[in-house]
């Protein structure tokens, strides 16, 4: 008696443009999924697909905080430092009201959907 290995289901394959290729690989870095087999196959049968999306304001409030540090641990406190120490101060305080903002914005429009 042979044995034969049996396939779980049908192969498909497609040809895509480099163009096509590029956009399916820059969605599929996007998401969650752990091979492009399997984001692929959700598309096509319409199910849900985890995707990553980035907070912008989250990240420069990051970014300034982190030069923040750096200026602070690096430099030595004087008279330009401090003037530059109070500039970052207060874009750090702006970006603090942006992300706030944001924040009750996001769930004003979670309320009305």
């Amino acid at each position: 008696m042979s044995r034969q290995r049996r396939r779980p289901g049908k192969f498909v394959g497609a040809l895509l443009s480099a163009e096509d290729y590029e956009k399916l690989s820059h969605l599929y870095a996007s998401s969650l999924e752990p091979s492009l087999a399997a984001f692929i196959r959700k598309k096509v049968f319409e199910k849900p697909v985890r995707t990553i999306y980035r907070d912008r304001a989250y990240d420069d409030f990051i970014e300034a905080a982190i030069q923040l540090k750096n200026a602070l641990t690096n430099h030595a406190v004087h008279i330009d430092s401090q003037t530059w120490l109070m500039e970052e101060i207060s874009r750090i305080k702006e970006l603090l009201i942006k992300i706030e903002e944001y924040v009750s914005n996001s769930k004003k429009h979670k309320r009305s959907s």
